[in-house]
């Protein structure tokens, strides 16, 4: 199926490497934000860590590792849950619909997750991670962002933009810790990366890197 694409653009830098040893044409275009829907929002905080986004349904219940890293962080901290199918693996959540819905939560948690695991049982990925919408949008307005690191993310915003922890449950715990503590490294992280990701990562941006690679091809 690839070889009917003269010129593909991929959001996994593996996948793009892979491709390329197929001998074709493709491209690594992470995801972006749209400014009109994630622009900076400022409430009074309510939780101390919060997730946006769906449990794993693609594994068994015992395997979803979005639900066994907000369990565990939930024995520590005031973490809220906002999404679907987390009753599945008992961990209380609610529905969310709207951008201003997210965009309200985001600026009412002082540490918003990015659980970026990837949601099937294919072996292949089971210690890969895959860039989320979350990502951007939490910077983009404005509040602070805790994920996994990978040189991916961490080319994209660096270390000094958003919180990272080394993958495993007890550097979350950790990591969540520390940030709590010190909002104002959490401000300042913040504020680096809303100008970064307005710079450099709305899908305008996305657009006009398709349109240079492009023109390689006339």
């Amino acid at each position: 199926i690839w070889q009917t694409f003269d010129v593909m653009f991929m959001q996994h830098p593996e996948f793009v490497d892979w491709l390329r040893e197929q001998k074709l044409h493709a491209h690594y275009l992470p995801l972006g934000f749209y400014p009109n829907q994630y622009s900076k929002t400022f409430t009074d905080y309510k939780y101390d860590v919060s997730f946006m986004g769906s449990a794993q349904t693609q594994v068994p219940p015992e395997d979803d590792k979005r639900a066994q890293y907000l369990k565990a962080l939930r024995e520590h901290y005031n973490v809220r849950v906002f999404g679907r199918g987390f009753d599945r693996c008992q961990l209380a959540s609610s529905p969310f619909k709207t951008h201003a819905q997210q965009r309200k939560v985001f600026s009412q948690t002082e540490v918003n997750l990015c659980l970026s695991f990837i949601n099937t049982p294919h072996p292949f990925y089971a210690d890969k991670l895959h860039l989320k919408n979350r990502f951007f949008e939490v910077p983009a307005t404005g509040n602070f962002l805790l994920c996994e690191s990978g040189a991916e993310f961490e080319k994209l915003l660096p270390p000094d933009m958003v919180g990272y922890y080394d993958g495993s449950i007890e550097d979350l715990i950790a990591q969540t810790g520390r940030y709590l503590k010190d909002r104002n490294t959490r401000k300042e992280m913040a504020k680096r990366a809303y100008r970064c990701v307005h710079s450099h990562h709305k899908f305008r941006d996305r657009l006009a890197s398709m349109m240079t690679i492009l023109e390689q091809y006339r």
